[in-house]
């Protein structure tokens, strides 16, 4: 990615990673700034090229969706 390194990017991917944990287990006990929190993860994930990018825009179209928007609303 950019002409960047495994070691350069290491506490970026470790970051983002445990942001993913966090975010899901808010989003899980229904709280709604958990899905704010994974909507903009889900984005920057995007940036990791290969399958996690496109599991990442599949779960920002899961985000969107109906019954994943009722789950949390306050």
């Amino acid at each position: 990615m950019l002409g960047f390194g495994a070691a350069e990017l290491g506490w970026y991917y470790l970051v983002l990673g445990l942001s993913w944990i966090g975010a899901l287990t808010a989003l899980w006990i229904q709280q709604h700034w958990g899905w704010v929190i994974c909507l903009g993860i889900a984005l920057l994930s995007i940036t990791y090229a290969g399958p996690g990018g496109v599991v990442s825009i599949l779960i920002a179209i899961l985000l969107y969706i109906p019954i994943t928007r009722t789950w949390v609303e306050p």
